[in-house]
Parts: C-alpha cells; structure tokens; sequence
C-alpha cells in the first residue's frame, strides 16, 4: 500500500515538473525577448537617467532569464527522476536565490542611482520592493529541500 502511494506521489511530481518546466522556458524565452527590446530596440533619444534605468531593467530581465532557465533544468530534471531532493537541485535552488537577490539589488540601486536618490532612500527602496524576500524564501526552501533529503536518505537506509 505504501508503495503505490509513493508511486503515485513520484507520478504527480513528475507531471507538475514537466508543466513548470515549460512555463519557465517560455517566461526565460520572453524574458531574453524582453531584455533585447528595452537594451537595444527602445532607447532611440532619451537623457542619460532614463537610459540607465532602461539599461537596468534590461539587465534585471536578463537576470530573470538566466533564473528561469536554471529552474527550467531543475523542473526537467525532476520530471525525469521524481526525486525532489538530490544535492544538485538544492544547489540550483541556492543558485537561484542568489540571483534573485543579485537581481533585486541590481533592479534597486541602479535605478536609484540613475535617479541621484540618496543611499538611504536606495535601502528604503530596496526593503520595500520585496526583491530579497523572494531570494530569502527560496534559501529557506533549499534549507528544507536540504532536510527532506536527509530524511530521504535515511528512509532509503532503514528499508
């Protein structure tokens, strides 16, 4: 009876990895899409402000592109084990956290700077924006992700 349940679990994870899979690759693709057209088709005759904060939201966009391909790989490669919880999906789970935070700071502080705020309106508008909760939400998912293979590998010792 345990055996189907898990049979039954690893099937659902692999369908719904397939499903986030493509997602991710279509997001990536209009994301590189994205980046191209505000890097180098949209900044035709504008001030030097406006086309830093053009160049940065070109960079955050390519910076997405980057994390939604690495989840891409991590989607697939579990649609073809099942298995969740292996040292190289949590490592592309840290990977992705450090690029959302590298994004949130790039998307912050170039445009800020691009703007002549002062620093601690950047930090004020870094905090707000929520850019870094995402990044700290996926480190505590590979922390967990880190528990759960533990728990995996000695679930596969006892039987």
């Amino acid at each position: 009876m345990y055996q189907s349940q898990k049979d039954a679990m690893i099937l659902k994870i692999r369908k719904c990895s397939l499903i986030v899979g493509i997602l991710c690759i279509v997001n990536g693709v209009i994301s590189i899409v994205s980046a191209i057209f505000s890097a180098f088709i949209s900044p035709v005759s504008i001030d030097t402000g406006t086309l830093k904060v053009t160049y940065s939201n070109a960079l955050g966009l390519g910076i997405r592109a980057v994390i939604m391909l690495l989840a891409a790989v991590l989607f697939f490669s579990m649609f073809r084990s099942g298995r969740p919880f292996t040292p190289k999906k949590i490592r592309m789970v840290l990977i992705i956290a450090v690029l959302l935070f590298l994004r949130a700071m790039v998307s912050s502080f170039i445009s800020v700077a691009a703007l002549e705020i002062e620093i601690y309106k950047a930090a004020a508008i870094f905090a707000l924006q929520g850019g870094w909760m995402e990044s700290v939400l996926f480190l505590f998912a590979a922390l967990i992700m880190y528990y759960a293979s533990m728990l995996q590998q000695e679930s596969d010792e006892t039987l």
